[in-house]
């Protein structure tokens, strides 16, 4: 049972390190946003529930696409090999 639970949390995919400065910046800025908002919120109270869960979401989720983009960077092609192997 603990080599299942090894194996499971080896498989999950880790943040990406972003290679353009630009992308950087726009990850510290959200990150940062983020940070401010929900300070003045502790300090001055939280608007209507869902303005609050729709802003904490809309920053959590956009640093999420930015850390764990949908598109694989690496070298190597899934398609090419996929298609090679199902023409065998």
């Amino acid at each position: 049972m603990a080599g299942e639970a090894a194996v499971i949390v080896s498989d999950e995919a880790q943040p990406t390190t972003p290679t353009s400065v630009a992308l950087r910046w726009l990850i510290n800025i959200v990150a940062v946003a983020m940070s401010l908002y929900h300070m003045y919120v502790a300090a001055f109270g939280p608007p209507e529930a869902i303005v609050f869960r729709g802003t904490h979401l809309l920053f959590a989720l956009t640093l999420v696409f930015l850390l764990y983009p949908l598109t694989s960077f690496s070298t190597t092609t899934t398609s090419s090999t996929a298609s090679s192997t199902s023409m065998t």
